[in-house]
């Protein structure tokens, strides 16, 4: 080595311990949870995270502290390998060659780098594409070993595309790709990119069968929520095991985040699950896989699966592949050392050894003994927290219509599932939502579309003997302005083919009846047709109590309607508060403001937290609500408005009868 390059060297690495040597004071008394961890020999370590520290933590691990032996602050650097940038250069291949064979399109290439390769990316045309590849790798171009199979490439296939093939990170000279053109038409390649490892990639990825929390069955799609057992994990694919046969269903992958005192989705892997014709079916066959390589900063993700018109998958299982976290610091000395978590309140640290990244993956580290998670016995909460069941500010009832009470059996975390009164009374976007205790606000966080529930409607034929061509049912809704979204009819009929519209009737200011369209749909059915029942998606929100069914017959005989049934959103409300004082829910106030409070901090921790279930006490109207007002005024109570519109003309015609003179019968006739 040049002395130039050995004095850099030597820079480089004092600049790594100093920046690993940070010490400052930490008040260890603000932290829930601590750490011990046994370091036996000082200089660099490298330890796993724990699977509960990192749930433990905020996103990005932004209360993560370590402390030396002395009490004294540690800087540390989070290994993470899936969140490298870049993980690995990309480059084209030296040369490659396409051979179209007999239903397949071979690829053959030279690589031209000796450094590992971890994935490559087809290049192709436009068109729309789902093709299973081979991989194969070769030192020699004459010997070849297997290296991947059955990746799915596709390309605006039900609007997903993937031409990425992640890879074992191995050194080839070169490669093959064979692609299956069995059941389609082969697809123009027209490049091929390598994606050339710069950097240690760390192996043992370990695989974790996810805990099915729920299961949503709604129109089109299917939504699985699902718990990872931890928070802030590096997910690199997620397997879905299914007996299905032959299907392709566009997937996403949906965190939640708190916006607005509700739970937002927001996703974080996109993909698609399929299986071909001829793959092994049953106990012992492969699960299909979707690429995630992301962070779920939540314990609880949602796999959204689009099934558009295919009946929903059985799905037996679900598993995730995680990349271990590496703690790395610098150890000045040997001893026990302490790792700090769960701080809502502290900013995150700065050490700046993110440049050294490089410099710290490429040396020989030491490791360390880590002890179990437990409770700080030290913890004192800050006096700005407020008490787990501390009220809001007060709230003037005044302009709430409705309210119920809420039944808690015991303090703490608490759910209730709103039900179909509530969410009628209440507004659409659920903004007029209140608990209240003693006058003041108690904080909540919505958790809105968390699946649908469905009821039976009450349903009477309405035919009019004039109209044969049109069968109509009136149907009773549980009440005024249920927000149905979808209305499942089913019959014994077998053959039929039938437009199918769902409308309320609305009076106008003149008395005339018109139509209110709430939804449209065209039902077909074939014998055997498994699918017995139409879906008819409710586009408009009803207004009043009752809509009606129309079925266009023309010439054909009507059919029968053996059941109805109506869906509405699953909301559920969850809080914290004790069995005493009584807990209110406020709802109906059109004009209440969406209400703001700090939750944050203790969100995440509240969605997946032990709750008790409440039941629903008995509606109760308020007076001085506006609810009369309402009624006088709406399309139900127009009646009331054209008898006041009787008596003002009756009240008038007698004043104007008043003020006319009477003819006096003692005067002479004219003239």
């Amino acid at each position: 080595m040049k002395p130039i390059e050995r004095w850099a060297v030597l820079v480089r690495s004092a600049l790594v311990l100093l920046c690993l040597a940070v010490r400052a004071d930490v008040n260890r008394f603000e932290w829930r949870q601590s750490q011990k961890m046994e370091v036996a020999t000082p200089g660099l370590i490298k330890v796993p995270v724990p699977l509960e520290t990192m749930s433990a933590l905020r996103p990005g691990a932004a209360d993560l502290r370590l402390l030396d032996p002395s009490g004294g602050e540690v800087g540390w650097y989070l290994e993470r390998p899936l969140q490298f940038v870049p993980e690995s250069a990309i480059q084209p291949a030296k040369s490659w060659k396409v051979t179209l064979g007999r239903r397949m399109t071979e690829l053959l290439l030279e690589t031209g780098t000796p450094l590992p390769i971890a994935g490559l990316t087809l290049e192709t045309g436009t068109g729309s594409f789902l093709k299973a590849v081979r991989v194969e790798g070769s030192r020699d171009g004459e010997v070849w070993e297997p290296v991947a199979d059955r990746l799915p490439v596709y390309q605006n296939y039900q609007g997903e595309t993937r031409r990425d093939l992640a890879l074992p990170a191995r050194s080839w000279n070169w490669m093959r790709v064979t692609v299956d053109d069995t059941r389609s038409d082969p697809v123009l390649l027209t490049g091929v990119r390598l994606h050339r490892v710069t950097q240690t990639i760390r192996t043992g990825v370990e695989r974790r069968v996810a805990r099915l929390v729920s299961r949503e069955e709604m129109p089109g799609e299917s939504r699985l929520t699902l718990d990872l057992g931890a928070a802030n994990l590096d997910v690199v694919a997620m397997e879905v095991m299914s007996l299905e046969g032959v299907f392709t269903r566009s997937a996403s992958i949906r965190s939640r985040d708190l916006e607005n005192n509700a739970w937002v989705e927001r996703t974080i892997a996109r993909g698609l699950l399929y299986r071909e014709l001829g793959s092994a079916v049953g106990q012992g066959s492969t699960p299909t896989r979707m690429e995630v390589r992301n962070s779920s900063p939540s314990r609880e993700v949602v796999l959204v699966i689009q099934n558009g018109d295919n009946p929903p998958l059985k799905i037996q299982s679900v598993a995730v592949e995680v990349m271990p976290v590496q703690l790395v610091f610098w150890a000045q000395q040997s001893g026990r050392f302490e790792m700090l978590a769960e701080n809502p309140l502290c900013a995150a640290p700065r050490y700046d050894l993110g440049v050294f990244a490089e410099q710290i993956k490429t040396a020989e580290p030491g490791t360390a003994v880590v002890g179990s998670l437990v409770a700080n016995p030290d913890y004192r909460p800050p006096a700005v927290l407020p008490l787990p069941f501390a009220l809001g500010a007060a709230l003037d009832v005044a302009g709430w219509r409705f309210r119920k009470s809420l039944a808690v059996v015991r303090d703490g975390a608490q759910q209730v599932e709103l039900d179909p009164a509530i969410l009628a009374a209440s507004r659409s976007d659920l903004g007029d939502l209140r608990l209240v205790s003693e006058g003041r606000q108690r904080p909540f966080v919505l958790e809105p579309m968390a699946g649908l529930r469905s009821l039976p409607l009450e349903v009477t034929p309405a035919d009019e003997a004039s109209r044969r061509e049109f069968s109509r049912w009136k149907l009773t809704l549980p009440r005024e302005g249920f927000p149905a979204t979808t209305i499942e009819l089913d019959s014994t009929g077998s053959l039929f083919e039938r437009d199918v519209a769902l409308f309320e009737e609305e009076v106008d200011s003149r008395g005339l009846v018109g139509r209110r369209i709430l939804g449209e749909a065209r039902w077909q059915r074939t014998p055997g047709d498994s699918t017995r029942s139409l879906v008819l998606t409710v586009r408009v929100r009803p207004i009043g109590g009752v809509v009606w069914l129309e079925i266009r017959n023309g010439d054909n005989a009507p059919i029968p309607i053996s059941s109805v049934r109506a869906a509405y959103p699953l909301t559920r409300m969850r809080f914290l508060a004790p069995v005493e004082p009584t807990t209110w829910l406020y709802y109906g106030n059109p004009q209440a403001t969406r209400p703001d409070y700090d939750l944050r901090l203790v969100a995440a921790r509240l969605m997946v937290a032990d709750t008790g279930s409440v039941a629903l006490g008995k509606e109760e109207g308020l007076r001085g609500s506006g609810v009369w007002h309402e009624r006088v005024f709406s399309s139900g109570g127009t009646w009331l408005f054209w008898v006041a519109l009787a008596s003002v003309v009756v009240g008038l015609l007698w004043v104007m009868r008043r003020l006319v003179p009477a003819n006096d019968p003692s005067a002479g006739s004219p003239g």
